[in-house]
């Protein structure tokens, strides 16, 4: 799934598209990667790893979440 991911950063940098520039950060890459970094501050308990289990759907949850918010903004 990386090449997807870096494709879609790149247009949406590019901003030849109808989300602005600023949502590059809210790539999943960059999710993930905020949301394991995260994961290291946890204390080592069953959460954790349930949590880091979990990272890449929360990362798509949270990246679907963040484009339906711009676009409900956006009308």
């Amino acid at each position: 799934m990386l090449p997807p991911y870096l494709y879609w950063g790149w247009l949406l940098l590019r901003g030849k598209n109808i989300f602005s520039k600023w949502m590059a950060l809210f790539n999943p890459l960059v999710i993930y990667g905020v949301l394991k970094l995260l994961t290291l501050l946890m204390p080592d308990v069953p959460f954790r790893l349930a949590f880091t289990n979990g990272l890449m759907s929360e990362s798509m949850a949270l990246w679907f979440g963040s484009m339906l918010v711009f676009l409900l903004r956006s009308k």
